[in-house]
């Protein structure tokens, strides 16, 4: 009869040592399924913060090249500006901004979709009118001027000079943060022979 007894109380304590390893195990599970998380977190964490930077920074830059090609293609043709603007004291522009085709940026736009693109060409002969918006943007004014290229025997060649300021600002659509602004100088040279020249001066980041 003892014996009974004593064969279910072992039953019931092997049943509950069963219990007890099963969540102990269980515990252990979780634990180092969080322990995972928290590395993983920290070793992609990173990883990813840098990805989207780089992808920010490559759209930033494909956005200026494909502008600054258009850019380069229009006034080369001759079918951007006008010889008139080049004559210093040539009018200001009240609207200083460059228009151009509204599909030249949708397919990279497509392509990253996380991203907001908007990209700017600002001829830098613009009105008082638009002097604040300027400095907010910190663009120099740059009006219209002759330049001389000299040769030794021969008289120097008088060309026309202008300027512009091609912007591309890049920002996340998920992330709450500063967008990327590129900067980059345009002069627009015009020889004695009318020919139109773009050279593009720096990029600098804002």
């Amino acid at each position: 009869m003892h014996s009974g007894k004593f064969d279910e109380y072992g039953k019931r304590k092997h049943k509950g040592a069963i219990l007890i390893s099963a969540i102990l195990w269980c515990i252990c599970a979780i634990g180092a399924a969080v322990l995972t998380q928290q590395a993983a977190e920290k070793i992609y964490g990173p990883l990813s913060w840098k990805t989207h930077l780089i992808k920010r920074e490559n759209l930033a830059l494909e956005a200026e090249y494909i502008l600054r090609d258009w850019f380069t293609y229009s006034v080369e043709g001759g079918s951007l500006l006008a010889y008139y603007e080049f004559e210093p004291g040539s009018g200001a522009k009240e609207d200083p901004y460059i228009e151009y085709p509204e599909d030249l940026l949708s397919e990279l736009r497509e392509s990253a979709e996380d991203f907001m693109i908007n990209a700017k060409i600002i001829d830098q002969n613009y009105s008082d009118a638009f002097v604040p918006e300027a400095r907010s943007m910190d663009i120099s004014r740059g009006m219209p001027s002759h330049f001389e290229i000299e040769y030794q025997e021969a008289s120097p060649d008088i060309c026309n000079i202008r300027r512009f300021q091609l912007r591309v600002e890049v920002s996340s659509v998920l992330r709450q943060e500063k967008p990327l602004v590129t900067a980059t100088g345009i002069y627009v040279i015009k020889d004695v022979e009318g020919n139109m020249t773009v050279l593009p001066l720096y990029t600098k980041k804002q």
